[in-house]
């Protein structure tokens, strides 16, 4: 009897031992993978983008066949001690080179502060003759309306990647002129201005704006 109970317990021993077994083996016999991802790096896009001024917008002499500015002393109509603007004179605004080579698209915007001081007739009212043209429309600014004409979205340049950059000068462009003659009216009008000219200025600022665009 002792011996039968023996050999049952024996059995069961063996039983078990031979289940964890089966579990120990089941759980070291799994299927594992591993994997690694690609290393990869990135740099951030270049920008850089930076302008110079490119010409002036007022001289002290001016030639007598374009009434353009020159540092010529001779075939001149004006000649003055500073930069200076008379009727029959003309000019354009300093337009913007640009530097850099940006990966990026980007577009540029212009906006532009004008002041007017003095510019009265001997009536005290508003004269201004300068007339202002942005290139590419005959239409006719004042010194009270060029500002916000500069500033439209319409003169908007746009540059895409891979165009030249560096280096290039942006093709929007403001003109100024100073009619030589209009009227009998107004050449008195101007001979006011001309005999009262410490009193009268004009301040033109041309900015040039580049963003990134999408």
């Amino acid at each position: 009897m002792k011996k039968n109970r023996t050999m049952r317990i024996a059995a069961v021993m063996l039983v078990f031992a031979l289940l964890t077994t089966c579990i120990i083996s089941g759980s070291f016999a799994k299927y594992t993978t591993g994997g690694t991802a690609g290393k990869d790096e990135a740099r951030v896009a270049i920008w850089g983008v930076t302008f110079t001024t490119d010409g002036e917008a007022f001289y002290k002499n001016y030639l007598k066949d374009t009434n353009t500015g020159t540092d010529e002393t001779s075939g001149i109509s004006v000649k003055a001690a500073v930069e200076a603007v008379a009727p029959g004179t003309k000019g354009t605004l300093a337009k913007f080179i640009m530097h850099g080579t940006p990966e990026v698209s980007f577009e540029v915007t212009y906006s532009a502060t004008v002041t007017a001081i003095g510019w009265k007739d001997a009536e005290n009212n508003a004269y201004c003759p300068l007339v202002f043209k942005i290139k590419g429309s005959d239409t006719e600014y004042t010194v009270d309306t060029i500002a916000a004409a500069i500033a439209s979205t319409a003169n908007k340049q746009v540059f895409n990647v891979g165009d030249t950059v560096d280096g290039t000068t942006t093709t929007f462009e403001v003109t100024w002129e100073w009619p030589f003659s209009t009227t009998s009216d107004n050449d008195i009008k101007d001979t006011y201005l001309g005999d009262h000219a410490t009193d009268n200025k004009v301040e033109i600022t041309l900015n040039a704006t580049a963003t990134q665009i999408d």
